[in-house]
């Protein structure tokens, strides 16, 4: 038997990747903009807008990853309960 998807299913994983990939933008886009604030304030241009978009990338990339395992721990527990569900039914 096929079980269909609810439009949970099916919107919920395109709303996390698109927070994923809005996460990474973000902090490069706000770092970026802060090292170029401070080569405006301190004259030191380009090294502001360059270590602030490398910080933003490491900051965005971590931050994924944590969300990313959150969601794979989420998604293990989900199948073990699945699996006990089912252990359950046929006893």
């Amino acid at each position: 038997m096929i079980k269909e998807k609810s439009y949970h299913d099916i919107y919920g994983g395109f709303g996390k990747t698109l927070n994923l990939g809005l996460t990474v933008g973000v902090s490069i886009a706000l770092c970026t903009f802060l090292g170029y604030k401070s080569d405006e304030y301190f004259n030191t241009a380009p090294q502001g807008i360059i270590g602030g978009a490398m910080f933003g990338l490491i900051a965005g990339v971590v931050n994924m990853w944590e969300q990313l395992k959150g969601i794979d721990k989420r998604l293990k527990r989900r199948q073990e309960d699945a699996k006990a569900q089912s252990k359950d039914k046929q006893s």
